[in-house]
């Protein structure tokens, strides 16, 4: 079945590509020639028309080979740099290029509305969220979700504009240069660009995370891809560069910011809640990096339309596809192998994106492999009477992890703003082990035969059109649903003369999201609009637990929110200011539910702005169980209600801001305050009398302060960026026990990152260190024994002050390398590889104890037993582009 696959997968792109090459490039070969014959050439073999003055083109000789190439690529290359050329509705028109914003023509149109488009000079897709300013004005703007922006009352059609997006080059235009000065599009074309092996760079390096707004952060996926992620690329993995988020947990476990967890976080992909964001037990992302087209961070005062977590929003858009051409991409790794497939359906109005993963962890087994797992086993197992580190392959039976993701994309636009997306996901995971606990004293063990399953799909159909200039709609229709299985078969030998008898359990819960939004802008003017929606979410929750092969526990309710909110945008010369609500109805509770959320925005000058926010945050939906091997339990999510005993989230926060931007050197400081009640720790204990361990979540209260800064510094090839962070947090619990210790603690007290990019032509380097002091936990500090009615002995501990001691401190230092090569005309390549935690500085992750109650005596033994982060690890990528 996949040689079919992959032969039909051959055949499709082979006759594709040659339709869209029949049609759209061309092929030609210039030898020394005049500037002015290359271009009759050129008119000769294409279907476009030209337009140029053959004075302006004397004194220029091309050369150069060009196979199955655009009109437009073969004229960046062979136009030399004072020429320039734009292309609109099948006219090439060739100029000098010259400043634009001194103009000698006498304006035609004064005080006009200005609406135009941001998209990619080669691809066509449109760039959301571009910076457009006025020159010589204080007039700016931001394109919206679509590229699309639009200034009220714009001074002359003469007057230039400059619009910037991360990645690519600014772009300086006046609207008299274009047909319909009143609408233009503008094309932006990236950094460096690698054309017909012919590099076009420019030495201004764009930012590796902007900040677009107060705690308001925009990912450069170009960059996060090539940075390597514990044996994956990663478009997350940026993600840490900014402050907020625990560098001492490991990898996008620790994406809870400013002490939330993980699971308070909103994942929202094309428009539908990705519930399980993680693969390989939370080290890396389940979103394909490859699909990835854009990411947001939103961690306080975000637009209302946003709701159903009590933390940050991770606002990620996937890939469209190509409108122009059929373009194939592979990447291949020492865990895993993923692809992209995209392209035109109908050109310039129809495109698709179709990307996929599948590990190859049982065909390679790698050291790689080994140490991820070896990693995970150990924080989750522990043995009676040992403190070593165990190897897990060392075993008979080996264990599995399989994980593998499918991503899939159509969309469809036509005139006046209609546009209809579809989008999909898919995520899987699977594992399995055999654990065998012994008692060699009185010869007695346990096997454990354990298999765990993760599967998270979803999708989503996002219907946009224009009623009138002023006035847009978006409607979406979106399900996510989210199951976790496990089974586990306990085979107990010795207890009983010998003879051995099994035990089986097994474990089900699924989670089901549905949601209807709409949504309608108003934009009265450059300085006023409204934004007002609905959306209703309809959640299902089903637990099923067995022992024995009997049911003992088999629940399951839904639940409706119904959502409505609003937003009033204010933007003014000096200030901007957007505040809104989000009311939410839910059917568990006879009450409303109020989330203000506002963003003020003050330009002190130029360079320096202060920035303020604040919003209330309600989560209905909470995870209230994590992996836990030896139980053979997966993670479990429940939806609160005023008839159980889950309780709802609420968080709230405060967040003042300073953003200094200079030439070369941006400066962002934050200083925040926040609350949360509904707040959960994941705390372990141990059972006495037993050498295991468990698991419970207890609610509270938690406030937390904390002041955050980062720079970012960009001289010719390089980015240097830096973060730090200072937090003080406290939390109250409303349930706990001395039997309670702190598995893992609280958020970090400080917390620091450096990140160092360096690119030169097809290389590129990259250096990442994170420095963080140390957890803090409760120790143990001594135990007593009493003895039972029957005469048994049972040991008991006795814990330190919650959170008493400390971690030692964390650091670890990454670094990669990636290198491009053209290997065929219409193939490159890209060879890359990492270390991750290069001076092998194995943290501490936490400190676990256990009870040795092997003698029946009262001399119980007490261990403290270290689990340590991952050490240095290699990875290696091969990407190809075709």
């Amino acid at each position: 079945m996949p040689r079919h696959f992959l032969l039909f997968l051959f055949l499709f792109v082979s006759s594709h590509s040659f339709l869209q090459e029949a049609n759209d490039v061309i092929s030609i070969e210039f030898d020394n020639e005049s500037l002015l014959q290359a271009l009759k050439s050129l008119k000769k073999n294409s279907t476009e028309r030209f337009a140029y003055s053959a004075q302006e083109l004397r004194g220029h000789k091309v050369n150069g080979q060009f196979i199955n190439k655009s009109d437009p690529t073969i004229l960046e290359v062979i136009l030399p740099p004072d020429l320039s050329f734009t292309f609109s509705k099948g006219l090439i028109l060739i100029y000098r290029a010259e400043e634009v914003s001194a103009s000698n023509q006498d304006p035609g149109l004064f005080n006009f509305r200005l609406i135009g488009e941001c998209s990619d000079f080669y691809t066509g897709e449109v760039l959301p969220y571009a910076t457009i300013k006025a020159l010589n004005s204080e007039i700016t703007a931001q394109s919206n979700q679509d590229g699309e922006f639009q200034i009220e009352a714009f001074f002359s059609d003469t007057s230039a504009i400059s619009i910037s997006y991360v990645g690519y080059k600014e772009s300086i235009v006046r609207p008299i240069d274009f047909e319909n000065p009143k609408k233009i599009q503008v094309l932006l074309k990236p950094e460096a660009t690698l054309i017909n092996g012919v590099l076009i760079e420019s030495y201004e390096s764009p930012p590796i995370v902007s900040r677009k707004d107060i705690s308001n952060f925009t990912v450069d996926v170009l960059r996060a891809n090539q940075l390597t992620n514990v044996g994956e690329s990663d478009a997350l993995s940026l993600v840490k560069s900014i402050p907020g988020f625990d560098l001492t947990a490991g990898n996008n476990e620790g994406l809870g910011t400013r002490g939330m967890s993980q699971s308070e976080n909103l994942y929202y992909l094309d428009g539908y809640p990705v519930f399980n964001p993680n693969h390989f037990f939370g080290l890396f992302s389940s979103i394909n990096a490859l699909s990835v087209k854009n990411i947001r961070v939103l961690k306080t005062g975000y637009s209302p339309s946003f709701g159903g977590r009590s933390s940050a929003v991770f606002d990620i858009t996937s890939y469209e596809g190509n409108d122009e051409k059929l373009g194939l991409k592979i990447q291949n790794g020492l865990l895993s192998s993923s692809a992209r497939l995209d392209g035109p359906l109908l050109k310039k109005r129809l495109t698709f994106s179709l990307s996929g993963r599948r590990s190859h962890t049982q065909l390679l087994k790698s050291e790689l492999y080994r140490d991820l797992f070896n990693s995970i086993y150990n924080s989750n197992v522990s043995f009676s009477g040992s403190d070593e580190v165990l190897d897990a392959f060392a075993s008979e039976v080996q264990p599995e992890v399989d994980f593998s993701d499918l991503q899939a994309k159509v969309h469809f636009s036509a005139k006046k703003g209609f546009s209809l997306t579809a989008s999909g996901f898919f995520s899987q995971d699977f594992s399995s082990q055999n654990i065998v606990d012994s008692l060699e004293e009185v010869n007695f063990s346990i096997v454990y035969d354990n298999q765990y399953e993760w599967v998270n799909y979803g999708g989503s159909l996002v219907f946009k059109h224009k009623l009138k200039e002023k006035v847009k709609a978006k409607h979406l229709i979106s399900f996510s649903d989210f199951k976790t299985r496990s089974g586990s078969l306990e085979t107990i030998i010795g207890l009983f003369n010998s003879s051995s008898f099994q035990l089986q359990s097994s474990y089900e819960n699924e989670i089901s999201d549905v949601t209807f939004k709409s949504e309608w802008d108003y934009i009265y003017s450059d300085s006023l609009g409204l934004k007002v929606g609905i959306e209703n979410n309809l959640n299902n929750f089903k637990l099923q637990e067995s022992s024995f092969s009997v049911p003992i526990i088999g629940r399951g309710f839904a639940g409706m929110l119904t959502n409505y909110f609003a937003r009033v945008l204010i933007n003014k010369k000096k200030f901007s200011t957007k505040f809104g609500v989000r009311v939410i109805s839910s059917t568990k509770y006879n009450e409303l539910f109020w989330e203000p959320r506002f963003k003020f925005n003050y330009n002190i000058n130029k360079d320096v702005s202060l920035k303020a926010g604040y919003g209330v945050h309600y989560q209905f939906l909470r995870k209230t169980r994590s992996l836990n091997f030896f139980r053979g339990a997966t993670e479990e999510w429940q939806l609160s209600s005023e008839n159980n005993d889950t309780p709802y989230s609420r968080s709230e926060q405060l967040v003042v801001g300073l953003n200094v931007s200079l030439k070369k050197i941006k400066l962002d400081a934050e200083v925040f305050l926040a609350s949360q009640s509904g707040s959960q720790e994941n705390l372990s204990y141990i059972m006495s009398g037993s050498s295991q361990n468990g698991d419970e979540i207890v609610f509270g209260q938690r406030a937390t302060s904390g002041v955050e800064i980062s720079s970012q510094v960009n001289v010719r090839r390089s980015k240097f960026s830096a973060s730090y962070a200072l937090y003080d947090s406290k939390s109250t619990l409303t349930q706990n026990s001395e039997e309670f210790n702190f598995k893992n603690g609280q958020v970090s007290k400080h917390n620091m990152s450096l990140l160092w990019l360096w690119e030169n032509n097809n290389l590129n380097v990259s250096c990442n260190s994170a420095w963080a002091s140390g957890k803090p936990y409760t120790p143990v500090i001594g135990s007593y024994v009493l003895e039972l009615v029957n005469g048994d002995f049972r040991p008991f501990l006795l814990f330190g002050e919650n959170n008493s001691a400390s971690l030692p401190s964390f650091f670890r230092t990454d670094l990669s390398v990636g290198y491009k090569l053209n290997l065929f005309n219409s193939i490159k390549a890209t060879i890359s590889g990492s270390v991750q935690n290069i001076f092998n500085n194995q943290n501490v992750r936490f400190y676990s104890y256990q009870i040795n109650d092997t003698s029946q005596s009262e001399n119980f033994l007490i261990l403290e037993r270290e689990t340590r982060h991952l050490g240095r690890l290699y990875s290696i990528f091969i990407t190809l582009s075709i």
